[in-house]
């Protein structure tokens, strides 16, 4: 396959969210602890993992150095 094929295909995937693409990882999480951030999730209308990533950057932000 060429570059110029390979420049015209279409991006497989979700969008980059925000100036950099978000990086996948594998974390373990207690069941409780996933089933509140889903159904606290819900509520808000937003996705699990989004929130689980906006409370772990706002306690970096806080309580990170």
């Amino acid at each position: 396959m060429s570059a110029t094929q390979l420049g015209a295909m279409r991006r497989v995937g979700r969008p980059p969210l925000g100036e950099t693409a978000r990086q996948l990882i594998a974390i373990r999480l207690d069941a409780k602890v996933l089933a509140r951030f889903r159904k606290e999730a819900r509520r808000r209308g937003v996705g699990y993992q989004t929130l689980i990533n906006e409370v772990l950057a706002e306690h970096v932000r806080k309580d990170v150095a």
